[in-house]
């Protein structure tokens, strides 16, 4: 691994669970999966391979890649049959959630990559920052400022 990264404003774009990195929703504390889940079977389905989870980090603070990040819900969550463990996706509920957002100014990246675009790497020390929404809600914007 290459030493900290230099630019100031870093997100994970992937999660272990090959969800976005930088957010998570949650509503009345439970999770609320705002993309297709990779470790569970989708019904009626055939069973496909799920890629290794491989941690990636972006910049984005202009000078190392976009300024900014975003991802598009169009209101589904995964609901699990807990009797045959599949997925489907379903409308969530309305009401009030909590988006939690993550950031870094520095992580630790594989050399030879590119921030702008995404690249193999970690966090360090990240800050979290949490907004509340209600599934209405248009647009959910966070601004980070130094």
């Amino acid at each position: 691994m290459a030493g900290p990264a230099t630019c100031p404003v870093y997100v994970a774009l992937s999660s272990g669970d090959a969800a976005a990195g930088w957010v998570r929703v949650t509503r009345n504390g439970e999770r609320i999966f705002l993309g297709e889940r990779c470790d569970i079977e989708d019904c009626g389905v055939p069973p496909a391979v799920c890629g290794a989870a491989i941690p990636m980090v972006r910049g984005i603070n202009g000078a190392c890649g976009p300024k900014g990040v975003e991802l598009v819900w169009d209101g589904t969550t995964s609901v699990v049959d807990s009797v045959a463990r599949f997925e489907t996706r379903r409308p969530a509920p309305p009401g009030d959630y909590v988006a939690r957002f993550c950031y870094s100014r520095a992580a630790d990246l594989e050399a030879g990559g590119d921030p702008a675009r995404g690249v193999q790497g970690r966090l360090t020390d990240p800050t979290c920052v949490t907004r509340p929404f209600t599934l209405q809600d248009r647009e959910v914007v966070l601004p980070v400022v130094p």
